[in-house]
């Protein structure tokens, strides 16, 4: 609600210091200041006030049905007004904060809000402080002696960091406040200078190279225009020496910085990026994202286009879901890209694997051969068959 509260009540951007009420005319329905950053908040907080509140409990109140009552109580437990400060033209909200209108009733109808503003605009500003002297208020205050850190966000491939850095982006921007994305320029795809995500959202950003100093592109921007966070995305392509730039772009210029990439390659050693920002990082957090058996995956497989797992190459090689495949620690030591695979061994290499299928002679017709597989549920199990051949067990 927080962008479409903005839409209504324009004059917010010129009030300097003031408070913007919002309170809502139902019993069934609430307001509620909360995480706006991962969608699954809501989610959570439904599936928590259903616990708390269920609709099988024997209420007296059903005039309206069964979700009749709990509604009001669900009402009762959160919020129907809400008084947010303003200063400089913007809602003092944190980073993470929106505006939600909660609707308890299974089919809630029209939702009306009374919204007042209150406070001093620009012209009282202008009227009565000297030029010389420029208002300054809480905010500023804190602005100017808050503890910036640097944030990394890391995860294996495909669990979404992307979306989240650009949504993170988003709602900066939807409070009029600038965020800096920077892209190293070896991931060209999505464009140069763009991040994207699998689902489709895609920004501008900065493209650096490894040679470039972030500190000093940090504060070039920042002199352009107040810079309010730094998004650095594919940040395992990071230097030592840049990572330690990002440090001081949290400590000097005291600006946020939110770094999103990957731990380790595919043969599971830690990027260079990934790994001073492990040492460094004020804040770590795991992006989760869970291999084909179920489990969480945290180690990361390259594959050719035949679905064979990789195990020589370097280390970069900018590429997606074609070229690479999120596993647990197991599956990725018995080297499965796919449950329908067979097992390549872990520490075998491209060429041994091609020389001993070249080189190798079927057996005879009838001999056991036994060959590891993958169910549906992810368990091993072991398959003999009595007229298979190990040329048919073979990837084509």
């Amino acid at each position: 609600m927080t962008s479409l509260i903005l839409n209504e009540i324009p004059e917010v951007s010129d009030v300097v210091v003031g408070l913007l009420h919002v309170f809502i005319r139902h019993t069934s329905a609430s307001l509620m200041l909360n995480e706006n950053a991962d969608p699954d908040v809501l989610v959570d907080m439904n599936m928590a006030l259903n616990r708390l509140v269920p609709e099988s409990w024997p209420y007296v109140h059903t005039c309206e049905g069964s979700d009749d009552m709990p509604a009001h109580i669900k009402s009762a437990l959160t919020d129907t007004s809400l008084s947010i400060p303003v200063g400089n033209g913007r809602l003092l909200t944190g980073t993470w904060q929106g505006i939600y209108l909660c609707e308890h009733r299974n089919y809630g109808g029209r939702r009306r809000l009374i919204v007042t503003l209150q406070g001093q605009n620009r012209d009282w500003r202008t009227l009565w402080q000297p030029t010389e002297e420029p208002l300054i208020t809480a905010d500023d205050r804190f602005q100017r002696t808050k503890m910036a850190k640097l944030y990394f966000y890391y995860s294996a491939m495909n669990a979404g960091k992307s979306t989240n850095l650009l949504q993170a982006a988003y709602n900066y921007r939807e409070r009029g406040l600038r965020p800096l994305l920077l892209t190293p320029d070896l991931d060209t795809r999505c464009g140069a200078g763009v991040i994207g995500s699998r689902i489709g959202l895609k920004a501008d950003a900065i493209a650096f190279e490894q040679n470039d100093s972030l500190l000093e592109i940090c504060r070039h921007e920042h002199q352009l225009s107040a810079v309010a966070c730094v998004f650095v995305d594919e940040a395992q392509f990071l230097s030592r020496r840049q990572v330690h730039e990002l440090g001081d772009v949290a400590d000097e210029l005291k600006i946020p910085v939110l770094a999103y990439g990957l731990r380790t390659d595919f043969q599971g050693n830690l990027f260079e990026g990934s790994q001073y920002l492990l040492a460094w990082a004020d804040v770590i957090t795991e992006v989760k994202t869970i291999c084909h058996c179920g489990r969480k995956a945290t180690m990361v497989l390259r594959i050719d286009s035949d679905g064979r797992v990789l195990r020589g190459g370097d280390q970069i090689k900018v590429g997606g879901n074609e070229s690479y495949v999120s596993v647990c620690r197991r599956h990725f030591k018995d080297g499965l890209a796919n449950p329908f695979q067979p097992t390549l061994p872990f520490g075998e290499q491209d060429e041994d694997w091609s020389r001993f299928r070249s080189s190798h002679r079927p057996p005879d017709s009838g001999r056991i051969v036994r060959q590891r597989m993958i169910d549906k549920r992810g368990q091993l199990s072991l398959t003999v068959n009595h007229s298979a051949t190990l040329a048919n067990l073979l990837p084509h």
